[in-house]
């Protein structure tokens, strides 16, 4: 298999220079590149690059790079390259390179066999770069369909209105079962307990709301519950993540799952990773 090498130069423009090993195989007579923007997966179909559209044809198995002339629109190329025959035979797909920093799936490896407790993880960001991360994962190789999103946990989680609620209720109730010790009034302590008891109660159900929200989204918390994986493929999304790594513990067994990264950076710019896949035992 073809092992694709992208360096990226910046100067007026921006070029990029493809380089892979030579193929010895006699009957190959030289290379497709093929290239897309947007998303790296197929097909390879782009027609934006002024060398022409995918894909490229490169004569001769000696010649083993090419540099390439991007147009400044923005846009993340990705790039392929197979081997030619003199029949027009096409080996298999290489490796999928970029024209800008995406992140690289390091754990689980791709094809993997692990347990239902697994913890992902992905490259840095180079140090120009200021991201959090967005992990997709399910059982939709297409990670579209169904999706459930949250966000990644902080350090510390405190319900604010409702905490800073119950406190003060305790607060203020505190004098009065005080007094109602000191002069023994047995009622008056029952009384006092029966209103601290009221107030706490509506604290905990919104201030006398009906206990419910059914307006809130049913999200569940993550690594908590995964939908069933014999129903419709579904995915799962955890979104700001500022590590590179993230565990989940509550996987299904003998299902196979598909994940990626996409990198987010502090104008809203996405840097997506390509999808991996695992089973897990």
């Amino acid at each position: 298999m073809l092992v694709l090498i992208a360096t990226v130069s910046q100067v007026s423009a921006q070029y990029v220079t493809l380089a892979w090993d030579q193929n010895t195989e006699p009957e190959v007579v030289g290379y497709n590149i093929y290239y897309r923007t947007d998303t790296p997966t197929l097909p390879f179909n782009g027609t934006s690059l002024s060398e022409g559209a995918s894909p490229i044809f490169v004569d001769g198995t000696a010649n083993t790079a090419l540099t390439l002339d991007l147009p400044e629109d923005g846009s993340i190329y990705y790039f392929t390259a197979t081997a030619v025959s003199d029949t027009q035979i096409e080996s298999n797909f290489s490796n999928t390179v970029t024209s800008e920093w995406v992140p690289s799936l390091l754990a689980p490896p791709n094809n993997a066999v692990v347990n239902t407790a697994v913890t992902f993880a992905w490259s840095l960001p180079p140090s120009s770069y200021t991201v959090s991360f967005d992990l997709l994962y399910g059982t939709d190789p297409n990670l579209e369909a169904t999706t459930t999103t949250f966000s990644a946990p902080g350090p510390f989680n405190f319900n604010w209105p409702q905490n800073i609620t119950i406190l003060l209720a305790i607060l203020l109730s505190w004098p009065m079962i005080i007094i109602a010790n000191r002069k023994k009034r047995m009622w008056q302590q029952i009384r006092v307990g029966l209103c601290l008891g009221i107030f706490v109660l509506q604290a905990s159900c919104g201030g006398g709301g009906g206990g419910s929200d059914d307006s809130a989204p049913n999200t569940p918390l993550p690594g908590i519950v995964s939908p069933d994986p014999n129903a419709i493929p579904f995915t799962n999304v955890v979104t700001d993540i500022l590590d590179t790594e993230y565990q989940i513990t509550d996987l299904q067994p003998e299902t196979q799952y598909y994940w990626k990264v996409v990198a987010v950076d502090n104008w809203g710019n996405p840097y997506e990773s390509l999808t991996q896949s695992f089973t897990t035992l």
